[in-house]
Formats: C-alpha cells, sequence, structure tokens
C-alpha cells in the first residue's frame, strides 16, 4: 500500500497544474447550482428530513 502512494500522480494525463486546476474548475461546474432560487426546494426539503429523522 505503500507504494501505491508514493507512485500515485494526480497529474497523470494533464499538460500541468494549470491544466489539471481548468479542468477541476469546469467539472465544479457542472455540479454547483447555477440558481439560487431553485435551491430552496433543498432547503425546505434538508430541514424536513432533518426535523424528522430527530422524532
Amino acid at each position: 500500500m505503500i507504494h501505491f502512494f508514493e507512485t500515485i500522480n494526480p497529474l497523470n494525463g494533464f499538460d500541468g497544474k494549470e491544466s489539471l486546476e481548468t479542468y477541476m474548475w469546469e467539472q465544479s461546474l457542472k455540479v454547483e447550482p447555477k440558481d439560487p432560487d431553485k435551491m430552496e426546494f433543498v432547503v425546505r426539503f434538508l430541514l424536513l428530513f432533518n426535523v424528522a429523522s430527530k422524532a
């Protein structure tokens, strides 16, 4: 297992740190909510779930 961590290369397949950062930024844009108004449903759902789980 130590060998695995010693040989891991997070930049494998990328030209450098900047291209990795660009890729990660583009991926984050895919999962981040774009419209905060749509998040009201999620907040209400989480509050309901949290209250229900404590009962």
